[in-house]
């Protein structure tokens, strides 16, 4: 298949009539290399600018302090409706981090409880998992002395 990057008069007034500018136009023909059919017919992604938000919607957004950068980040990127991107306030930073803790968290805090009962420090606890070991042996088996640790690694008795 030969692929054109000469684009007509005729494809530009095209492209204009259905509201694609010229620049728009090269920049999908030739930058993008997509077909200049496609690109003079897909319409551009409607954009949320100032003059598509009302007074009345900028005092909501004012009153639950969202900026217009967050609402359009909900519109346009995150898909939200305009009734929930008016009218979910914002997360605090300690919420945001709450949730990404959460979500990163591969030893739970009630492990670490148990832990702190058993006498060990999230420190080991942290060590013996990324070691291979059982979570639950992890944080239920008693600290070793050094000695300990020398005479099981010799026997090979203390198996993961």
């Amino acid at each position: 298949m030969e692929y054109s990057y000469y684009i007509t008069p005729t494809e530009y007034n095209l492209a204009l009539s259905n509201g694609v500018s010229n620049r728009n136009l090269v920049q999908r023909v030739r930058n993008c290399g997509w077909s200049i059919e496609k690109a003079c017919n897909e319409p551009l992604q409607h954009q949320y600018t100032k003059k598509n938000v009302t007074d009345e919607m900028r005092a909501i957004l004012k009153s639950n302090n969202i900026s217009m950068d967050m609402y359009k980040n909900r519109i346009l990127i995150r898909g939200w409706d305009k009734n929930r991107a008016l009218n979910t306030p914002p997360l605090t930073k300690s919420e945001v981090m709450a949730i990404k803790d959460k979500a990163t968290r591969k030893i739970s805090l009630e492990s670490y409880d148990i832990a702190h009962k058993n006498g060990l420090t999230n420190k080991l606890v942290i060590k013996r998992v990324y070691a291979g070991w059982a979570l639950e042996r992890a944080i239920t088996t008693p600290r070793m002395t050094r000695h300990e640790c020398a005479v099981a690694s010799k026997t090979k008795s203390y198996t993961l």
